[in-house]
């Protein structure tokens, strides 16, 4: 989240409800919220009280997949969410 409002995103901290509210208001305009809002929908109780700086995103597989093309992923740091922050707030 500071690397975020570092990166100049304002963030707003409200209510799981709310988040959830926010998210299925954005469906009619961005259909790329359908995953996330459905699987927050199947287990409101599980989402409310999962603290998501807790979780680990494990990519061994995926890298190694990509291994044998020569393809690299870049390392998952504070520039590269910065990255994918500005995409997310600035669609073109």
């Amino acid at each position: 989240m500071q690397g975020l409002q570092a990166h100049g995103h304002p963030i707003q901290l409200v209510t799981y409800g709310a988040w959830h509210g926010g998210l299925r208001e954005l469906l009619p305009t961005h259909r790329e919220f359908t995953a996330l809002t459905l699987s927050a929908s199947l287990d409101p109780g599980r989402g409310a009280t999962t603290n998501i700086s807790r979780l680990h995103f494990d990519t061994s597989h995926l890298r190694r997949a990509l291994e044998p093309a020569g393809l690299a992923c870049p390392p998952m740091d504070q520039q590269l969410i910065g990255v994918y922050a500005d995409a997310m707030a600035h669609p073109t």
